[in-house]
């Protein structure tokens, strides 16, 4: 487990993207636990290995690092192993590298450029077929590349394409007769311009063509560019001479093999995501940027249309995961609605795989992409919002999308999307722990969904209301509700919503104190939602039978059930459920006397219900943390009971109150029994 975190926050650092990982996805919002951790990662690994040897970790470009890069830095200085740390920039770099307090102490050097002696020593390494180094060369180029390493590198590369650097036959030679006198590129990105002006035009095209993919491009796309812009052949023709063999696409095969040797592109094999093409990257930095730029706009445009067209077809075969492919070329190619509808679909494909905040990032861009007309997939898009951020905790964002889903409904007057967005706008109420505000806004929802006939939601909102009255105390007016509800569903052959009705009934009794039945509600609804692949509602079923373990004297069992659900719940980014799993957790280790484990899990359950804002869940936290400060003797820990019965009355739950109430009640037998020990 240690191993499979430090990974994950290496690559965290290292800009290598772990989708949903159950590591980083809880410290999505917690930036400095997430540097604290990723330092201390980096501290963990380079000790060990500098605890075998001695280490240099070398960092070049840091003018381009973050803040939180910096601060990941500071926390690896304070280590005490032997490594040295060694960051190269320009003087922009200054300030920060001062704030770098390493405990071995600083040396500050200044870089200066290439001498003519490294100008001559990197000239040999990238020539080393040379025979001697003329001054001449030397000297040229130290004065034209200013000493840069990068810009040295292009510029001798472009002295061999313009053939000034030959074999006699007697070895390598240089042409100095030849050489340039006038102003030649001095920076990197004019070395990378001279090298491009060199290039035969069917390179330079083929070049472009993959630069309107992207860093990454596939050579089949850059066919469909150039077949696009060489237009159809005559309708007239025989259907054998309009596709008569492959001589195009064996062309640009063979120009892409001359840019891999001239080493401007580099082949990546076959490609995974779109069988049948071949992948490439650019392998110079800036190179793709550069290209890209030289295009004007209507040619951009057009060529992203192709290739957009390229990959809705190619989709036709392989349609897993284009959407998101696909998206990026329509916008650019100005076809914005099909684009925003290409990222909803891209946002609902990453939402099924459980990769909420993909999911979250391309609604962010469907949204602005959908026009107001299009009232249908705009519901859509706000519902799909709505939801992500419900699950992710972000609740007032969650009720905003919900909100204007609802104003959508109101306005082309539909019941049935308004009920939904009504009984969504209650969920997250009730997840807030405001149930009288969920339980109006429900009975609204109810109302909506009986005069339009849609009897799943009617049968969803009986649920719902069900819920709210159990969470309320109210459990004898649940269960008429939750079994109409149960008999709806079953009546519709609804599996998903039936399993969601056993798991009411099964809250209800056991806070009847009836653990049979509600073990048999729970496994029941458990069976259902892993046979349909509901991984949430997963998570809530398995806490519900570790609380029944807990209950019945099995501690142990119930807090390997409830890490269970806590791994299933970082990695899709249930907050939650997180907060209450943990809550869990801290309760049990405080029952087995894990004291240190217990303050870890309620500190952390405390920071998410603060977060989310949850009242029932910060009234039941502050608690169990009052009885783990009465366990270790505290001071404060009548301070601490006074405050969760204080969150339990502000809640206003009765089943809160009376668990308050209880604590309060023992942490004041516990002092009261102190103090007559004292006497």
């Amino acid at each position: 487990m240690i191993l499979a975190e430090t990974t994950h926050l290496l690559g965290h650092i290292a800009g290598v993207d772990f989708p949903d990982s159950l590591f980083l996805a809880p410290l999505a919002d917690r930036p400095d636990e997430l540097r604290r951790r990723a330092g201390t990662a980096l501290k963990r690994i380079l000790s060990a290995d500098a605890d075998e040897h001695p280490v240099l970790f070398l960092i070049d470009d840091a003018e381009g690092l973050d803040v939180p890069t910096w601060h990941i830095l500071e926390e690896l200085c304070r280590t005490q192993s032997h490594f040295c740390l060694m960051v190269a920039g320009d003087t922009a770099i200054g300030p920060r590298v001062t704030a770098l307090a390493a405990s071995g102490g600083r040396t500050d050097l200044a870089i200066d450029p290439l001498s003519e002696a490294d100008v001559a020593a990197m000239i040999r390494i990238l020539l080393p077929d040379l025979d001697s180094v003329p001054d001449k060369l030397v000297t040229g180029l130290t004065q034209k590349s200013l000493g840069n390493p990068s810009a040295l590198r292009e510029m001798v590369l472009s002295l061999v394409e313009q053939g000034l650097v030959h074999d006699s036959g007697n070895g390598i030679e240089v042409d100095l007769d030849q050489l340039p006198t006038g102003a030649q590129a001095g920076t990197l990105d004019e070395a990378i311009a001279a090298r491009l002006d060199r290039l035969e035009p069917e390179e330079r095209f083929v070049l472009a063509c993959a630069s309107i993919v992207g860093e990454r491009f596939w050579d089949r796309a850059i066919l469909a560019q150039q077949r696009q812009e060489a237009g159809s052949p005559s309708a007239d023709l025989d259907p054998l001479e309009i596709w008569p063999d492959d001589h195009d696409a064996d062309a640009v095969q063979g120009v892409l093999r001359r840019l891999t040797t001239k080493g401007f592109v580099e082949s990546l094999g076959e490609s995974q995501a779109i069988p049948g093409s071949h992948e490439y990257r650019f392998q110079l930095d800036r190179m793709r940027d550069a290209v890209y730029a030289s295009q004007d706009e209507n040619t951009r445009v057009a060529r992203h249309t192709a290739v957009a067209k390229w990959l809705a077809v190619t989709a036709e075969t392989h349609r897993e995961g284009i959407a998101a492919l696909i998206a990026p070329h329509l916008e650019e190619a100005g076809w914005l609605h099909r684009a925003g509808r290409a990222y909803l679909e891209a946002a609902a494909y990453e939402r099924a795989r459980l990769r909420t905040r993909t999911a979250l990032t391309y609604i962010d861009k469907a949204l602005p992409l959908i026009p107001e007309e299009d009232v249908v997939r705009r519901i859509d898009a706000l519902h799909e919002l709505g939801t992500l951020e419900t699950i992710l905790g972000h609740y007032d964002n969650a009720i905003a999308a919900f909100t204007e889903m609802l104003d959508h409904a109101y306005r082309t007057g539909s019941l049935g999307k308004g009920g939904a967005a009504l009984s969504r706008i209650a969920r997250v109420h009730r997840q807030r722990g405001e149930e009288e505000r969920a339980q109006s806004l429900l009975e609204r929802a109810l109302e909506m969904f009986r005069k339009a006939h849609d009897v799943r939601g009617v049968a969803s909102t009986l649920d719902d209301l069900a819920q709210v009255l159990h969470l309320r105390g109210e459990q004898d007016h649940a269960v008429p509700l939750a079994e109409e509800a149960l008999a709806i569903r079953r009546e519709h052959g609804d599996q998903h919503g039936e399993a969601v009705s056993l798991f009411t009934l099964g809250s209800i009794a056991l806070s009847r104190g009836d653990l049979e039945e509600a073990d048999r509600y729970f496994s029941a609804a458990l069976s259902i939602h892993d046979e349909v692949g509901d991984r949430e509602r997963s998570i809530k079923a398995h806490n519900a039978l570790g609380i029944i373990a807990y209950e019945n004297d099995n501690v142990g069992g119930a807090i390997h059930e409830w890490r269970s659900a806590l791994a299933r719940a970082r990695e899709i980014g249930a907050r939650r459920e997180q907060c209450f799993l943990l809550n869990n957790i801290g309760e049990a280790q405080i029952a087995e006397g894990h004291h240190a484990e217990a303050e870890r899990a309620l500190q952390e359950a405390r920071e998410l219900a603060e977060d989310l804002t949850d009242k029932r869940a910060l009234a039941d936290i502050a608690r169990n943390q009052a009885l783990l400060a009465l366990r270790q003797d505290h001071s404060n820990a009548e301070a601490q009971f006074e405050e969760a019965m204080g969150l339990a009355e502000d809640y206003g739950g009765l089943e809160a109150m009376a668990r308050a109430h209880r604590a309060l009640g023992q942490g004041r037998a516990h002092r009261e029994d102190t103090a007559a020990e004292d006497l």
